[in-house]
């Protein structure tokens, strides 16, 4: 935030907004030192070819996943990875953010239509989020916000319709 706002010449904007965030972070990771059981999560990015791809390691997925107070389902994969519906299973989930991109696609759909998604722990007790993809791995200024909403939606119990759609 800094080096683009001194890039810009706005050097004291870019100062205002990244104290904003550091106290928005420290009020997230207070946050999250009241978490009793944490959750695993799996995110998955999209569905192609009838498997869904999921953020592992090292991905802006995993990073997100940890700034909620959360653990990723899939942290013995490395990068975003194709798996099948038995490895989605086996994952065991205990809930899913399916990501919802802005260009029209309709991919968190079929993410969502996958019977391995459906049978995981997550499926089965409807905690699966369909999140905005960019604001929730883009990791611009409001990714604290989008850190904060993944976390609520985590621990509120808040799910999906019997149609899959967010209740968000």
């Amino acid at each position: 935030v800094n080096q683009i706002a001194a890039a810009l010449g706005r050097t004291p904007l870019g100062k205002k907004l990244g104290a904003e965030i550091d106290t928005y972070l420290s009020n997230l990771d207070e946050r999250r030192k009241t978490i009793s059981k944490t959750k695993s999560v799996l995110f998955i990015l999209a569905a192609r070819d009838g498997r869904a791809i999921v953020g592992g390691n090292e991905t802006s997925a995993d990073a997100i996943i940890e700034l909620a107070g959360a653990r990723n389902a899939v942290s013995n994969l490395t990068g975003f990875k194709p798996l099948t519906d038995e490895a989605l299973i086996g994952a065991s989930p205990d809930a899913s953010i399916v990501m919802k991109r802005g260009d029209g696609s309709k991919s968190h759909e079929d993410a969502l239509a996958l019977p391995g998604v459906k049978l995981t722990p997550a499926g089965k007790t409807k905690q699966i989020f369909v999140m905005d993809g960019e604001n929730l791995i883009g990791f611009g200024p409001r990714m604290p916000d989008a850190a904060t909403d993944h976390m609520t939606k985590l621990y509120s119990r808040e799910a999906t319709d019997a149609n899959g759609q967010g209740l968000n």
